[in-house]
């Protein structure tokens, strides 16, 4: 994920949630998940039933129990200055 995040501009960030792409970055497999990135760190966000084995195995990102995604989105952006959240399209890293 560090590559990735060398991409990224201060007050930009990325959303992650495709499976796929989560697991690539992660190395952690969850059907449900939202992980978000920052040029400065990432926090995937999960379900309960993934949350214990997700704090267990990530290592490079904060695991944070989903709640209110858009609420919890917005304190991310919030709270690291972001001006831009970079979508995933279909293609799969």
């Amino acid at each position: 994920m560090d590559n990735f995040r060398g991409f990224l501009k201060d007050g930009t960030a990325a959303l992650i949630i495709t499976e796929v792409n989560r697991r690539y970055l992660t190395g952690f497999s969850s059907s449900l998940g939202y992980l978000f990135i920052t040029k400065n760190g990432a926090e995937l966000f999960t379900d309960g039933r993934y949350l214990l084995a997700a704090k267990q195995s990530v290592k490079n990102a904060k695991v944070t129990l989903l709640s209110k995604l858009s609420e919890q989105l917005t304190e991310c952006v919030r709270e690291n200055g972001i001006e831009t959240v970079l979508l995933e399209n279909a293609i799969t890293i």
